[in-house]
């Protein structure tokens, strides 16, 4: 059954990593709702361990970073980072552009 549902829920992540060249344009309030659903629904039948919600959580915060929202962004890549995640060197990556583009807005 787990894996029924991982792949359901695998399959939300994927569908947020693709819009983010669109998400300036992505209603806030849709996309957060869909993206926390997404979220929640991984950690329900996943666990807070699984890399799943590591996923919907850069997700959001990509969401947040693509629409400028630099303050709630920030907390969530700082949470993915732990050393031990296989998803690590991705979520880092992400998190230095993040950095970047947070630096070129606030000079």
């Amino acid at each position: 059954m787990i894996g029924k549902n991982e792949h359901r829920v695998s399959g939300i992540s994927q569908t947020w990593t693709t819009r983010f060249e669109s998400a300036k344009s992505i209603d806030k309030q849709r996309g957060d709702t869909d993206i926390a659903q997404a979220l929640e629904m991984s950690r329900k039948l996943l666990g807070e361990e699984h890399p799943s919600v590591a996923t919907s959580l850069n997700n959001l915060a990509g969401l947040y970073r693509a629409q400028g929202r630099y303050e709630e962004a920030e907390p969530l890549f700082e949470k993915l980072l732990g050393p031990t995640h296989p998803n690590t060197k991705i979520i880092r990556s992400n998190f230095e552009i993040f950095l970047r583009e947070k630096e070129k807005k606030q000079s």
